[in-house]
């Protein structure tokens, strides 16, 4: 009986540190009088010989499914709080063991312990204020710690009832529910840890994305200022041509043929207008500016009314367009036999969004346009189409489709790659 009652104060005491780390009031309700009702009958049928005395562990179980209920957190969160507490509470008993020991000479065993036990128990009653919960609170959402902690727990059970499988040379009901209960935990924190991996590199790429559009902006910022400074010149060109020009069809002419100038000159900067969604803007105004450069010419028809693109993540589509315009650069930039000319279609309608890069190409085969798609293939080498590759798996991803075809445009072949995105 003696036993029952300080295995009871133990399971308390744990419960007790729980409701301290997650800031819950102590309370009697029908979730702890199940935990308690549940404890008793298993350590009853401990006691009588039904189920294995080394297995009174698995009550860590029983707190762990009374934590779920009871909390309403997340498994991984749930368990990582429970081996908290759990280890709280041995520390807790080493410690006070050795003050107590000498009690141990005037009373049996039972006694000893439920003495220890009960004296955790009202500590944990009565430091519940102290704010060294509050940082176990804030550690134990630390994602780094929840894994370790919840991987090791894991294994170390794991390896416990393994351990009396294999001493026992039987496997007993209890035993092997209990493992396979640890292995579903197992396969659950590989998945979540996965997942964190993946979410880490998607921020990663983001920052990296962001950063390149933070020097976009600032570009943008540094174009207004000039094109503000270059308005104003124009405007004093403009309204001063009648004073060197005689006739009035010659003056026409002139100013005709200085504003397509400055038309031709600011053909980059329509992005800005073309286009409502800022970061993806912002990248194109950047990558055009940078492949200008190259004395490629880009014809350009942009319309996306959209301010925030949330069908497919904007980063990724950046990288896309990033992908086929870079492609289309390399198949024009050293070719002397051709105009450098790229062109690009980016429109948004209702239902979808088209994205459309050609380049002027010879005549590529069926057969030939498959193999771009596979990593390594390229046009211009070895090694020069990881870009398309990564674009079909973009594609298994998003399930967008894509359209490569030969057109004939002022009598020459013209390569279009054109990717088409349904808003769900």
């Amino acid at each position: 009986m003696i036993e029952l009652i300080y295995l009871l104060a133990e399971i308390l005491s744990v419960v007790i540190c729980i409701l301290n780390i997650c800031d819950r009031k102590i309370k009697i309700n029908v979730n702890l009088l199940i935990l308690l009702i549940t404890d008793v009958v298993y350590i009853m049928s401990i006691n009588r010989g039904v189920i294995k005395k080394g297995l009174v562990p698995c009550i860590c179980c029983f707190i762990v499914l009374y934590a779920l209920l009871e909390l309403r957190y997340k498994l991984i969160d749930t368990i990582c709080i429970c081996i908290t507490s759990f280890i709280i509470i041995a520390a807790l008993q080493m410690i006070i063991f050795f003050p107590a020991s000498p009690l141990y000479y005037f009373f049996n065993e039972d006694i000893f312990v439920l003495f220890i036990n009960g004296v955790i128990c009202v500590l944990m009653i009565t430091t519940k204020r102290l704010s060294i919960y509050k940082k176990l609170n804030y550690l134990c959402k630390v994602k780094e710690l929840k894994v370790s902690l919840c991987v090791g727990a894991v294994v170390i059970l794991t390896g416990y009832h393994l351990y009396l499988i294999k001493a026992e040379n039987t496997v007993r009901v209890d035993s092997y529910i209990t493992c396979l209960v640890l292995i579903v935990i197992t396969m659950y924190l590989i998945l979540r840890w996965q997942k964190t991996n993946n979410e880490v590199l998607l921020k990663e790429r983001q920052i990296e994305v962001i950063r390149k559009c933070k020097s976009s902006f600032e570009k943008l910022i540094d174009i207004a200022r000039k094109n503000q400074h270059d308005l104003n010149n124009h405007i004093i060109a403009i309204t001063g041509m009648h004073n060197s020009i005689d006739t009035y069809e010659e003056l026409v002419n002139e100013q005709k043929k200085y504003i397509g100038e400055i038309n031709s000159r600011s053909k980059i900067n329509k992005v800005l207008l073309g286009i409502n969604e800022p970061i993806l803007a912002g990248y194109l105004f950047s990558k055009l500016s940078h492949i200008k450069k190259f004395g490629i010419e880009i014809d350009h028809r942009l319309c996306v009314s959209s301010s925030k693109i949330d069908y497919i993540s904007i980063f990724d589509l950046n990288e896309i367009v990033g992908i086929l315009l870079d492609n289309a650069v390399d198949a024009v930039k050293f070719d002397f036999e051709i105009n450098k000319k790229v062109y690009l279609d980016i429109e948004e309608t209702a239902s979808r969004l088209k994205v459309c890069v050609a380049n002027p190409s010879k005549y590529l085969k069926e057969e030939r346009i498959l193999e771009l798609f596979k990593s390594g293939k390229s046009t211009k080498g070895e090694n020069r189409g990881l870009g398309l590759s990564k674009i079909k798996d973009y594609q298994e991803h998003y399930g967008f489709d894509i359209f490569v075809e030969n057109k004939q445009v002022e009598s020459k072949n013209w390569i279009y790659f054109t990717i088409i995105v349904f808003k769900h």
